[in-house]
Order: C-alpha cells, then sequence, then structure tokens
C-alpha cells in the first residue's frame, strides 16, 4: 500500500468515527428526551448560554473594562457549548476537561467583582505580572479568605476536575470505561452513568459561572435586564431543587450527584 492509499483508508476510519460520533449523540439526546431530571439539566445549560449571548453578544459594552468581562463571558459560552457537546457525542473525559476551564473563569470572575479595580489590571498586564498577580490559586485562596474557607475548599473543587479530567492520572482512565465490559474505551462511547453525571456537571458549573457573570452588569436594557431576571429565578429554582445545600467549600460534589 503506497502513502496515498493508506491516507484514504485513514479518511475512511476518520468518516467512521464522525458517523459513530453522531449515532452517539442522537442516542444521547433521546435519553434526555426521555428523563424528566436530565431534560431539565440539559435545558438549564441552554438558558445560561442563552443569557450570556444577551449580555455578551447583545449588550453593548460601555467602557473596555466591560468589554472584556464580555470576552470572558463569551469564552465561558464557547465553553459551554463545547463541553456539552463532547459530552453528548461520548467524549466524557474532555467534555469535564473543559468545565474546569469554566471553574476557573468563575473564580476569576468571582475575584473581580471583589475587587473591580483590578479589572483594568488584569486586561493591561503583562503576562508576567498576570501569571504573578492572578494566579489561580491566589485566585482561589482570596475568594476562600473572604467566604472564610479555611480548608483550600475551592481548590477541592479545581483539584477533582484536574484529576478526573485535565491531568493524565490513573483515576482518570474511569471516565475512559465501559463498566459493562471493564474496558478502557477508544473515541467515543455511550454510558448513562457518565452521561448523567457529566451533564449535571456541566449544568451545575455553567449556571454558577453564569451568575457571577450577570452580577458585572448593572445597567443593561430592559429587555436583558427581563432576561436576567427569568434567569435568576429559573436557575434559583433548579439548583434549590437539585443542590439545595451546594457551595464551593463542598469537597466531595460526586456524592451528592442527584442520580
Amino acid at each position: 500500500m503506497n502513502d496515498s492509499e493508506w491516507g484514504k483508508q485513514s479518511r475512511i476510519k476518520m468518516d467512521l468515527l464522525n458517523k459513530k460520533e453522531h449515532e452517539i449523540k442522537n442516542i444521547s439526546l433521546r435519553k434526555v428526551e426521555e428523563d424528566v431530571r436530565l431534560h431539565g439539566a440539559y435545558e438549564i445549560i441552554a438558558v445560561a448560554l442563552d443569557i450570556t449571548n444577551s449580555v455578551c453578544i447583545k449588550h453593548k459594552g460601555s467602557s473596555d473594562n466591560e468589554l472584556t468581562i464580555q470576552k470572558l463571558g463569551i469564552r465561558l459560552f464557547t465553553n459551554g457549548a463545547t463541553s456539552i457537546n463532547l459530552l453528548l457525542s461520548g467524549y466524557y473525559q474532555r467534555s469535564l476537561d473543559i468545565v474546569r476551564d469554566n471553574v476557573e473563569i468563575l473564580f476569576l470572575l468571582d475575584y473581580l467583582i471583589m475587587n473591580p479595580t483590578q479589572i483594568e489590571v488584569w486586561r493591561t498586564a503583562t503576562q508576567q505580572v498576570r501569571k504573578n498577580k492572578f494566579k489561580p490559586v491566589k485566585i482561589r485562596e482570596a475568594l476562600d479568605a473572604r467566604d472564610g474557607y479555611i480548608q483550600k475548599n475551592r481548590n477541592n473543587v479545581y483539584s477533582r476536575l484536574s484529576e478526573l479530567a485535565s491531568h493524565a492520572t490513573q483515576d482518570g482512565f474511569q471516565l475512559f470505561k465501559d463498566p459493562v465490559t471493564d474496558l478502557i474505551m477508544l473515541g467515543p462511547f455511550f454510558e448513562p452513568k457518565k452521561q448523567t453525571e457529566g451533564i449535571f456537571e456541566i449544568a451545575l458549573h455553567q449556571i454558577n459561572a453564569t451568575k457571577i457573570l450577570i452580577e458585572h452588569f448593572k445597567s443593561t436594557s430592559i429587555g436583558i435586564a427581563e432576561s436576567i431576571k427569568h434567569f435568576n429565578s429559573y436557575s434559583e429554582s433548579w439548583l434549590n431543587a437539585n443542590y439545595p445545600d451546594f457551595t464551593y467549600a463542598d469537597n466531595n460534589l460526586l456524592a451528592k450527584y442527584p442520580v
């Protein structure tokens, strides 16, 4: 077989992989429609993405600092949309890796609410200054100090997602494992428990990130203000039903999945 034939065969395999992804996504979406609570989690992700679009695209930023917050919001939107798409397509580990990025942005946005003068500092900082002054661990520690958490609580959430999804670890291999065959799967696959846990994980952090994001926008059009009001009501109702006692002081979210 020459190089051209080898390349053609590889492209055919890639097409089959894409077909498999579409098949898994259709199965996943059917499961979402059939399960009331899964449907609710999926819908709240959509609501969070919708209000993010409103404050980041429809709202006209009035300053460079506000535009900076909108750019962070656009990253939240892109991450959320990508994460749910990967989850439904059977890529559970990569989906949660993106969730970790959203958690990091969530903490940064929260820090900037606490210290609004630092928006401009962050926006204009050199790479070295940003790494030193806004290092993620420093952001987490500052927020924990504000809230009276003394056991690096936010770090526990961040580290769990890092170990399971972002870093190459033995524990992380469980996200590639089919529990029926006990085999590590190559490529996308459908597994109901991983889908359920993943969609609630995405929903939980996407909602909380969006709630922090919209706190930065105190002056908007009447239409966007009404949308924010509906989002706050909708998200609070969902959180109270599924995570009534949730804070980022929680050390063991996996034990609290509503499944």
